[in-house]
Formats: C-alpha cells, structure tokens, sequence
C-alpha cells in the first residue's frame, strides 16, 4: 500500500478495532470478472462485477457485506440460479468516519454453506471522484485527461463491513480476475494483468485482461500513454516522458539484478511501470509499479522506484504481523537503501538514510508511545510507519554487524515459500548466523523500544552502533572470527 496510506494511520489516528466474528465477515472473494464502460467526458463509468465469494467458516452465512465507492449508483444485484436481496446505504468507517463507501447488505435466499461458493452479478455507475479529502494520494478519477481505478476506491466490491480493518484485509485478499475495459479510441488502457486480445468496435476499443495468478490489487490507467519497451520492460508513460522512460527502464533493470543477486530470482517473470501523475502516490502491484512522474524528469526520484520494486520480493506472514509492516515496508526500504548505494552512490544513500531518521523522530513527535514500543506492537498500536524509518535502520544495523551477505541469508529464509515469517523466526535466523555477538542488538532493536529509540534520535552511524554491539559482547574475538571470516574492516559500510 502506498506510503501516504500508512503514514496517515499510523499519525495520530486511533487503532483499528479488533475484527468482528461475525458471519458476514468470514467471507471471501475468490474471483472478480469485471466489465468497465468508460465514459471520460461524462467523468462517469458503467460497470458489470460478477464476485465469486465463498464461505470458508464452519457456519452457515445468512448476509454478506460488501463496500463500494460512495457515488455508485446500483442499478441491480442478482444471484445467477437463484435469488438474493439487498440493502443499500451510505456508511463511514467506524474508525474514520468521513471515509464513507455504500454499503450493500446482501441477503441469499439460502445461507451459503461451510465450503460453498455463491455468485453475485452487480451492475452499477460510477462517478469516480477520489478520496483526496481523507487520503491525500488517493485523487482516482475518471477523466479525459488521466483515468486511474485502484483498490482503496472500491471501484468494485470489496468483501468486507465497514470497519478499517475489514477494508484493508479486502483490499489485500489475493484473487484471481478478468478485466474488459470499454475505452474511447486514442486513448491506451494500462493494467498490470495479462494482456489478452483487444479489438475495435466503432469508435471505442474493447482492452482486456487476466490477472497472473492470484493478485491482491487490480489497477486500471487510462490515458494518452506512450509504449516503451526496454531491458525486458515495458513502461507504459505520458506524451513528452518517453526519454525518462529509457532512463528509468536501465535503471530498473539494474536495480531488478541488484535484488536478484542479493535474494535469487523470486520475482521473476515479464515486469510493466504505470505512470501515475505527481501526487497520486507509487505503488506496488504483482509484477508491476504505478510510478508517479517524478520519477521520469528526476533522477533524485529514483530510489523510490527501487522501493516500489523491492516489494517483488515479499515475506508471507500472518495477517496481525503484516500490520506491523516491518516485514514487507522495513525489508523494502532497507533494500531501497542498498539499491541506491549500488547504483548512485554512498552520498545518496547516506542523504536517505539520515532522511528516515528524521521522518521517525516526526512521527515520534505525535505519537510519543513509539517510544518504547517493539516491532511486535507496530501492528496493534498502529505504528506501522515507522517501520519504514526505524525497520530499516535495524537492518542497517544488523548489515554493519553481520555482514551483508549474512543478512542476504536471513532474508532468504523468511522469503522461503513454504514458511509463514514470524519475529521469533527472524530473531532465529539471526543467531544461527550471529551466536552471542547479536544478542544485545536483538535486544535493543527487537525485544523492547526505548533503547533503539534513542539511537535512532542520536548521530552515531549504523557502523558505530554495530562497533558498540562488538565491544559489549561477551563473546570472544576468536569465536568473533569463526562467525565474520571477512576482516571487519573489509565488511559493507555504506550506512550512515
């Protein structure tokens, strides 16, 4: 999710109540044939969602919830073979209540069974206006200039009631899709599904789409986009960006082999850029990246890219550990950091790093209970941005005592495909490579907060800390050589 999206929870706002037990909130999606009908002119679209849901529970569900955008207008809602009724109203979130959605309370004429799957066919309009007013990126519209449909506006049903929570694990819930954008012709449709066949019909072209597997995110652009190929990339990039796009698309490509040398190949496969208007926030889909315009006019922009690229590389974890977001924002800004090393120079990265210092200690100014939380309380206490900030300065940490290629293994094992990551697993990991000398750093980065709160707020370099562990440990310097066969001197020391 983007970065705008965290850092609005997390300042400020009141944590999320836990998720109700309902039966309604027990179903899932497990597939979306959307139909969209775009209508830039009129700012508006027809849309025809069929949602296959199923009832994983052990109880029968009498009613499910469903969220839409706000200025939807549903015209009819059905169930294929059978029959179903509905309420329609206009909610907010319990939490944020200005964050207002319709919500559709359907009712099957016979409760979904435990293991059954039922079939809604919904068709409605939409008046597609964004959501600027309570998340400053989220600013989709359907407009003749740049049409953008993502998941946080419920373009299409999202399963789920209206609490935080219940709208966030919808939005995350991977599926399987189909997608047929109706468009007027000379304007292109981006999307990061497959590609299937398009085709004229007058003066519109129908696009259409499948999605590579299961995937939590479907993204729709429309816009005069131009087509860039390069690297084994394809950019899809406003009118007058086409040379940026060269340039982003070589650095891409050296950041992908940067990440692949360090963690093997786990987000292999073809890879699209989507350009996003300045202020629309970047984003990370399944084997693409909406990428706001900085990124093409400014090369100081590029270390975002190499963020929203470094979540290719995901840890599978529980859904509470998620919230934390140390395990996906921490990894992939650490990554970033090593990327921007790598392939523009230590004084960037130096400039990043010493930047996210400063973005923890303004986050700390409002939330002063971050002080001494753990990374195992982010997730409950909705202090999930700073794990941007201070996750990825633990990892830096851990780099300077480790080594990076030790740290290259810890990761490794968590991105294993048949683990689900933990902290005791992570803490694991670290010792199996580190013994005693991590003990203290473990301690002070993952047991409680106040000690790492303070290095964080201090000047001493990620190096310097890592020379502290050194020093106060209690294992000995030959023991110290069989874990570092490398000098310690010829170790990465990049950091800050």
């Amino acid at each position: 999710m983007a970065h705008l999206l965290v850092l609005w929870v997390a300042c400020g706002q009141p944590a999320a109540e836990a998720m109700t037990e309902d039966p309604q909130t027990m179903a899932v999606p497990l597939r979306y044939d959307l139909s969209i009908v775009i209508e830039p002119k009129e700012g508006e679209a027809r849309v025809r969602a069929r949602v296959t849901i199923r009832n994983p529970g052990i109880s029968p569900i009498s009613s499910i919830s469903l969220l839409l955008y706000r200025l939807s207008s549903v015209e009819s809602l059905t169930v294929p073979g059978s029959e179903a009724s509905f309420s329609d109203q206009l909610v907010g979130l319990r939490e944020f209540p200005n964050f207002q959605f319709r919500r559709l309370q359907v009712s099957p004429r016979e409760p979904v069974r435990p293991g059954q799957a039922i079939v809604l066919d919904i068709k409605y309009t939409i008046a597609l206006r964004g959501y600027a007013e309570v998340l400053p990126y989220l600013k989709d519209s359907i407009d003749p200039g740049y049409t953008l449909f993502r998941p946080e506006t419920a373009y299409y049903p999202l399963v789920g009631g209206n609490r935080w929570a219940e709208y966030l694990a919808a939005q995350a819930q991977p599926v399987d899709y189909t997608l047929s954008v109706d468009a007027p012709a000379g304007l292109a449709v981006a999307s990061g599904g497959r590609r299937l066949e398009s085709g004229p019909v007058g003066e519109r072209v129908i696009h259409r789409f499948a999605s590579r597997g299961k995937s939590s995110r479907m993204d729709i652009a429309v816009a005069p986009f131009e087509q860039v190929e390069q690297e084994g990339l394809l950019v899809h990039v406003l009118p007058g960006h086409a040379a940026g796009a060269r340039r982003l698309a070589v650095q891409l490509g050296a950041a992908r082999h940067y990440f692949q040398s360090r963690l093997g190949d786990v987000a292999g496969g073809e890879f699209q850029v989507i350009e996003v208007p300045a202020g629309f926030g970047s984003q990370a889909g399944d084997g693409y990246l909406l990428q706001e315009s900085a990124a093409f006019t400014d090369a100081a922009s590029l270390h975002e890219l190499f963020h929203e690229l470094a979540h290719g590389w995901r840890i599978s974890t529980s859904s509470d550990l998620a919230r934390t977001r140390w395990f996906d924002e921490a990894v992939a800004t650490y990554l970033e950091l090593g990327a921007t090393r790598a392939l523009q120079g230590d004084e960037a990265a130096t400039a990043l790093a010493n930047g996210l210092r400063a973005r923890f200690a303004k986050v700390l100014s409002k939330r002063p209970e971050l002080g001494g939380a753990s990374f195992r309380e982010y997730g409950t206490l909705e202090l999930g941005d700073a794990s941007y900030s201070k996750g990825a300065w633990s990892l830096l940490v851990m780099e300077q005592l480790m080594g990076e290629a030790a740290v290259d293994q810890v990761l490794r094992g968590l991105l294993a495909r048949d683990k689900v990551a933990s902290f005791d697993a992570l803490e694991d990991e670290v010792r199996a490579r580190c013994r005693g000398v991590c003990d203290a750093f473990l301690r002070d980065w993952f047991g409680n907060g106040k000690a790492s709160t303070e290095f964080m707020l201090g000047r001493e370099s990620a190096a310097e800390l890592a020379e502290r562990y050194r020093r106060t440990s209690s294992t000995d310097q030959a023991s110290h050589r069989a874990v570092f066969p490398q000098p310690l001197a010829t170790q990465p020391a990049a950091q800050p």
